[in-house]
């Protein structure tokens, strides 16, 4: 009697480990679900649809594959040319939130910078347009452990070829709950910037990945520029700190968000 008595404890003792294992191993099969829906989902689509002004864009989507001549959207604009672009709105944008707020200078990550431009010899633009490059290149190469989607926003020019207007990534990494998707890297070009742009481009993955149940953003405290675009699109900040912030869009809780991408026909 004693012996199961002492038995029992010890299973009292080891109950929430066997829990919390039981919990952690169905988390792990809902990731590996996520992972092999997306693998086994639409690799690529191209919509049309209307910008705010009611002038027609075209909206391209695709998971970036390990082989660089199966991508469509980088095959037809370039890497470099998207990474440039990028790399010079994002290099703008940097520069008016320090005029705003000059203590950005003073944190960790801005002396980090300082000391790679000091040693590569490289400009801002340049570091920026190589950490994009960087991103698509590892997936070649596969040294990640995550999925990246690429969309672009364009719209035909007078000889009927597309002019690039913006883009943005997703970032689906293998740790994410089931349903979770990153947006990062959104950009729209200044000239382009007030037509409604930017929540096409958050929508896009919709089309591509219905099962997406949320969104997650990481910005830093003083990026006001992509906080306003993620609480105007409707984010709520779940968690924060001195410099970081986190966001979280639930897609079930803005059934206004299917009636949007309902607009997207196929191109």
């Amino acid at each position: 009697m004693n012996f199961i008595k002492i038995r029992f404890f010890h299973f009292l003792l080891l109950f929430p480990v066997l829990l919390h294992g039981l919990n952690e191993n169905k988390l792990k099969d809902q990731n590996s679900n996520w992972i092999q829906e997306i693998l086994a989902g639409q690799k690529y689509g191209c919509w049309k649809t209307l910008d705010r002004n009611g002038k027609e864009v075209i909206l391209e989507g695709e998971r970036i594959a390990c082989d660089i001549n199966e991508n469509k959207i980088i095959s037809e604009f370039g890497l470099e040319n998207i990474a440039y672009m990028f790399a010079t709105t994002s290099k703008s944008t940097h520069i008016e939130l320090i005029k705003k707020h000059p203590s950005i200078l003073l944190l960790p990550s801005m002396w980090l910078i300082f000391f790679k431009m000091l040693f590569s010899r490289k400009n801002y633009t340049d570091l920026l347009q190589d950490g994009y490059i960087e991103e698509i290149t590892d997936i070649y190469n596969q040294k990640n452990d995550y999925q990246i989607y690429l969309f672009t926003v364009s719209e035909l020019d007078q000889d009927g070829d597309k002019s690039l207007l913006g883009s943005i990534m997703f970032y689906i990494k293998n740790n994410y709950e089931y349903g979770s998707a990153e947006p990062f890297h959104l950009f729209v070009k200044p000239e382009a910037q007030g037509r409604g742009l930017s929540k096409i481009l958050m929508s896009g993955i919709l089309k591509l990945l219905p099962q997406t149940e949320k969104f997650v953003f990481d910005v830093a405290s003083t990026n006001r520029v992509a906080i306003n675009i993620y609480e105007k699109f409707g984010a709520k900040k779940c968690s924060g700190g001195i410099y970081n912030l986190s966001y979280e869009y639930v897609i079930a809780d803005h059934p206004e968000i299917k009636d949007f991408i309902d607009g997207f026909k196929e191109f």
